[in-house]
């Protein structure tokens, strides 16, 4: 079993980013301190993730080649297909986005 910290907020039910935000402001302000905040919004951000920017990103920051090569080997020949009404889409290749909400996106 996981234990997921109190500090945790993200994809917790019942746990919002603006309460995340107001407990940060509190604190700030029985410091008597300035508060500033800036928000970047991500929506889609992994969706639209460029995968020869990951593998530049990885090999940056000091991952060995052997490694980078064994998480690019994972989404080589990535194929998908669309459900439709009239049936099932031709597979098309996946050249874009990370693995998200499975074993490969931890």
């Amino acid at each position: 079993m996981v234990t997921i910290s109190q500090e945790q907020w993200g994809f917790m039910s019942e746990r919002y980013a603006t309460d995340a935000i107001f407990i940060v402001m509190e604190k700030y302000r029985e410091k008597r301190k300035p508060c500033y905040l800036a928000f970047l919004d991500l929506e889609k951000a992994y969706d639209r993730l460029h995968r020869a920017v990951l593998w530049k990103s990885l090999r940056g920051r000091g991952v060995p080649e052997r490694l980078v090569s064994v998480i690019k080997d994972m989404y080589e020949g990535s194929k998908a297909a669309v459900r439709t009404p009239h049936g099932m889409t031709k597979k098309m290749d996946i050249t874009m986005g990370v693995h998200q909400e499975s074993a490969r996106s931890s």
